[in-house]
């Protein structure tokens, strides 16, 4: 019977080993894949020209190459966030994993076979402490698979929480009685790592009287950009970046990748940021009318100086420059053929000028009728922005002329060209 539960606790290892794997794979097959390719499509040859001049490729033949704007991304991308980059995390995170199932397994089969053998409940906590840190980490995989944002730090991070969850769980369970560490190596194992630190650090102070602990407030990320949580901000926070104008200036790119987040979002919490360090708290006043982020500022500002285009006015003018000749000409057309009715040629030309004539009418009113439309639609526009300036000025107790300047300069931060341009490329490929 021993033996039979010995073969079922390998074939459970070996189960185990397979879940701890299924994650990663799926994700390389089919998220990153299409991560890259929508961070690809979202960049055309002008974004890719205002985004080098931001973060210029390093000087790699690798990257550096003659050809097209794009093919020249594509070897830069497949360079910095490749498969490459996520071999060696992989196999980190692996060798840690599969080495504590491969441990606890040998231990549980050690128990069933010769009880006696093993040292003490010592044992326990350790096999407790590590089965916890493997749910925890198979957890964050599923999780991070299915939402598509495993990135190699998060690689590291797991294998970081496997290899400390015996000496934490040792430290804080031991105190306990014997009935209880298990259970609790096992609970403490399931804890995030930041979460678990926090806890040790309180615990520490607690116990040993060294004092406050120096644990940081809420991350500013939280409390001044929509959409990050502490989930997201420790993902920023994992790439050095911590503060608001941190991440104004970001690079895009390299964010998304290195964080695992999905690009679109990275785009619109870097517009956000740009419009804070302008607004400051303020900007929680305004995003009602309109002023959410950079982007939709900018966008404001230029609808407030939307003007009728100078192709309409082109086209109207030529239009009707056209008409006056057709006019012209069937009147020409007119006269000769009161001079000579009986001209079938000039009777046929008179013809044509007719319908030469109506044609011209119809194009001209085509375009009087477009000129029109355009001017109506471009005061409509400008009277739209002109009210949500004006509110929010209004909100904000400040001249709406002094409004206006700071939208103008964030309208005219280069940065903000650049997640303009992102924002507004569609997939060309």
């Amino acid at each position: 019977m021993n033996l039979d539960y010995a073969n079922l606790v390998w074939r459970i290892c070996l189960l185990c080993i397979v879940l701890l794997t299924l994650p990663f794979i799926l994700y390389m097959v089919f998220g990153w894949s299409d991560t890259r390719r929508t961070i690809l499509c979202r960049m055309r040859a002008e974004t890719i020209e205002l985004y080098f001049g931001f973060f210029p490729p390093d000087a790699s033949p690798n990257e550096v190459d003659s050809g097209a704007l794009m093919a020249r991304f594509k070897k830069f991308y497949d360079w910095h966030f490749g498969v490459r980059r996520f071999l060696i995390p992989a196999l980190i995170f692996w060798t840690f994993a599969i080495g504590g199932l491969v441990w606890c397994a040998y231990t549980l089969d050690l128990w069933l076979s010769t009880p006696a053998a093993l040292p003490g409940p010592w044992v326990w906590l350790a096999v407790a402490a590590l089965m916890g840190a493997f749910m925890r980490t198979l957890y964050d995989q599923i999780v991070d698979s299915v939402r598509r944002e495993m990135a190699p730090s998060s690689l590291i991070w797991a294998a970081f929480r496997i290899a400390v969850a015996v000496p934490i769980a040792y430290s804080l369970a031991t105190p306990l009685k014997s009935e209880f560490g298990p259970s609790l190596a096992f609970l403490l194992g399931f804890f995030p790592t930041r979460e678990l630190f926090s806890f040790a650090r309180r615990v520490a102070v607690k116990r040993f009287d060294f004092g406050e602990s120096g644990e940081a407030a809420e991350n500013e990320l939280q409390l001044r950009i929509q959409g990050i949580d502490q989930r997201q901000a420790e993902r920023f926070a994992d790439n050095r970046v911590t503060t608001v104008l941190q991440l104004a200036y970001s690079d895009p790119v390299k964010l998304a990748i290195r964080g695992g987040f999905e690009f679109d979002y990275v785009v619109d919490c870097i517009s956000q940021a740009l419009l804070w360090i302008y607004l400051e708290a303020d900007l929680n006043k305004v995003r009602k009318f309109g002023f959410r982020g950079a982007q939709e500022a900018s966008n404001l500002w230029d609808e407030l100086q939307e003007r009728v285009t100078d192709d309409l006015v082109d086209a109207d003018t030529q239009a009707r420059a056209a008409l006056q000749q057709a006019m012209q000409s069937l009147q020409d057309a007119q006269t000769a053929a009161s001079a000579d009715p009986s001209n079938p040629q000039v009777n046929h030309k008179l013809e044509q000028a007719g319908k030469a004539r109506a044609d011209a009418e119809e194009k001209s009113r085509a375009a009087a009728s477009a000129l029109q439309n355009a001017t109506l639609a471009s005061a409509v526009t400008r009277a739209a922005a002109e009210s949500a300036f004006s509110a929010a000025a209004a909100m904000l107790t400040i001249e709406p002329a002094a409004f206006r300047r700071t939208i103008a300069e964030v309208a005219g931060d280069p940065f903000v060209e650049l997640i303009q341009a992102i924002w507004s490329d569609s997939c060309n490929q």
